[in-house]
């Protein structure tokens, strides 16, 4: 997926579609199903939403068994996105398991961010949930195990996507929006 994050989209595009047809070949379910998600993220950064959405109505099969592992980019970077896609697939346990599994602020009552369809990512989520424990950044850094550096990162799209400035109004609008308990 080298291709992917080079830019060269068709290229990873026709690799992952190799990739799900000889898994599918050989019986190997999960594999197709990381090829599947991951050729879904490909499509979405493309914005080509109804390939991704008749996409991931042939993976909720495929996935049957059980496997969610291959959907945590989805759920993490696409969230909102899936969300929308989930309510409107047909019932079933793999459905219903990934609806359990998204982040809060996919839920359709929650007022929107200042930024539109910004939605945290699972990893900001926790690093929002560390902030409003009160933790510094270099313990952030160190209970998630990620650079200093990358800590400063997720607070400055939390805030920007939150539509704040700072640290404790992240926190207050986070509470607003339901995103802390």
């Amino acid at each position: 997926m080298l291709e992917r994050l080079k830019g060269e989209g068709q290229a990873s595009e026709q690799r992952l579609q190799a990739l799900e047809k000889r898994a599918q070949e050989v019986g190997s379910q999960l594999l197709q199903l990381i090829a599947m998600t991951q050729q879904i993220g490909l499509l979405l950064g493309q914005a080509r939403q109804d390939e991704a959405r008749n996409l991931l109505l042939r993976c909720l099969p495929v996935a049957a068994g059980g496997a969610l592992l291959p959907f945590r980019v989805l759920l993490g970077e696409h969230a909102r996105w899936l969300h929308e896609q989930l309510l409107q697939a047909p019932p079933g346990k793999v459905r219903d398991a990934l609806l359990e599994k998204l982040p809060p602020c996919t839920a359709p009552a929650l007022p929107e961010p200042a930024h539109g369809n910004d939605c945290l990512s699972v990893r900001e989520l926790g690093v929002l949930q560390l902030i409003a424990q009160g933790c510094s950044n270099q313990e952030i850094s160190e209970q998630l195990f990620i650079s200093l550096h990358t800590v400063k990162t997720h607070a400055s799209h939390i805030n920007s996507k939150l539509g704040v400035e700072r640290r404790t109004q992240a926190v207050a609008r986070a509470k607003i929006l339901g995103l802390l308990g």
